[in-house]
């Protein structure tokens, strides 16, 4: 089985989204904390749910700002954070965040989180909104660490 580190998903995840971040002069920050990898379908998954998020945020933020994107250790699982320094989200759609609706953007077909959720879930993982932050809002991807390969924290 082909394998991927932690260092090259989160490289291809941010070229991935590069042409769409430099239309609005928004960079990508942020750094891998931990030394781990993955198989590549699982790898798959993880990349096609950290481009909506990064997709998401890009379109929220405003022009010639940053969106972190992080990955660290925690507990029982390894985290992907994305957060971003767009307006954050209004109460009534955190309600709703995960469930298919019509989306508020021109465009935009309003299921990407659902289909992320339910990505998530395929991997045994857990996306969620973790809050609106003083700069935007954040989002995490917790993978449990079983899936990984060469795990070293």
């Amino acid at each position: 089985n082909y394998e991927i580190s932690l260092t090259e998903l989160r490289g291809l995840t941010t070229e991935r989204i590069r042409p769409v971040s430099q239309e609005k002069d928004i960079r990508i920050t942020g750094d891998v904390k931990i030394n781990a990898s993955l198989e590549i379908r699982h790898a798959n998954i993880i990349m096609l749910i950290l481009d909506n998020l990064l997709r998401n945020a890009v379109q929220a933020c405003p022009p010639q700002s940053e969106i972190d994107l992080s990955i660290t250790s925690g507990d029982d699982a390894i985290d992907f954070t994305v957060a971003d320094q767009g307006p954050g989200l209004p109460e009534h759609v955190i309600e709703h965040l995960f469930l298919p609706c019509k989306s508020t953007k021109p465009g935009a077909g309003g299921i990407g989180l659902a289909i992320s959720k339910q990505l998530s879930a395929h991997l045994d993982a857990n996306l969620e909104f973790t809050g609106n932050i003083p700069t935007g809002c954040r989002f995490v991807l917790s993978v449990p660490k079983n899936l990984f390969k060469d795990y070293n924290s």
